[in-house]
Formats: C-alpha cells, structure tokens, sequence
C-alpha cells in the first residue's frame, strides 16, 4: 500500500510539473531589476500559486537557497493568485541590490473540488523558479557569477 501511495505521489508530480511554466527561467539585469514572471497553467484544473524570494549563495561549497541576505530588497506586487485551466498569469517584481543572485520562487498546488462526503486527501506542491541576477552592468552579469557557482575541481 505504501508502495502504491508513493507511485501515485510521484506519477501526480510529474503530471503537474509536465503542465506548469514559468518565464523568462533567468533575468540579468544592472542595478535594479524591475520585471515579471508569467506562470501558465496548462492542466484541466485550477491551481494555487504563491510566491516568495530567496537568495542563491554557496555556504560549505554547496549551492544554497537561503533567506534573503542584507542590502537584497524585493517588492513582489502580487503574492498569490488562482490560475484557471489552460491560462496565464504574470507577477511584477522588482529587486534591488549591488550585486546578488535572487529567486523568485512560485509554489504551485492543484485546487482539488472537494465534496462533504470525500476525505480532504494529499495535496502535492510544485516548486518552480526564476533566477534573478543583478550586478553594475547588464552585460555579462550572469557570467560574472560562474567562479561562485562553479563546482570546485
């Protein structure tokens, strides 16, 4: 049985995660960062999103999600929406700081019609991502961060 739960877990994942995008994947910018993300919903039912924002940094020589570091200010516009089958919905942002690389993270839940009767169940979150890089210039600010990022030979 256990088995049988895990299977379905991960057959609904895939499912979900083969329905839901997110663009633009990563964003360079100089200085300030002022954009949006559009999240479409490609599934037969509604789905939750709420975002939030992390900062990406490397702590013991392994990439790391972390809170947001000192001197990082981030203004999501919209925090949460409800995105109707086979629709689009976009989220301002704007992130400002020197130098820093910058997640917006949105968590994606299928809504799931629930009768009086039924058991409320599980529900499975997607977790996807928009990398955000800000540095002095737009030019070549992603690549800057490759010596941080790089795995240690």
């Amino acid at each position: 049985m256990k088995t049988l739960i895990r299977l379905l877990m991960i057959v609904s994942a895939v499912t979900l995660h083969a329905q839901i995008s997110i663009t633009p994947l990563n964003f360079a910018a100089a200085k300030h960062a002022n954009d949006q993300i559009t999240i479409t919903n490609g599934s037969a039912r509604p789905v939750a999103v709420t975002l939030s924002a992390r900062t990406l940094g490397v702590v013991d020589g392994k990439l790391t999600v972390l809170t947001l570091a000192e001197g990082v200010k981030v203004k999501l516009h919209e925090t949460s929406a409800r995105i109707e089958p086979l629709s689009s919905h976009s989220f301002d942002y704007d992130i400002a700081c020197k130098r820093c690389v910058t997640m917006v993270i949105a968590s994606v839940t299928p809504i799931e019609k629930v009768n009086e009767d039924a058991s409320v169940g599980m529900h499975i979150s997607l977790n996807e991502a928009t990398v955000v890089y800000v540095c002095e210039h737009a030019k070549n600010c992603r690549e800057s961060f490759k010596d941080i990022f790089e795995a240690p030979k």
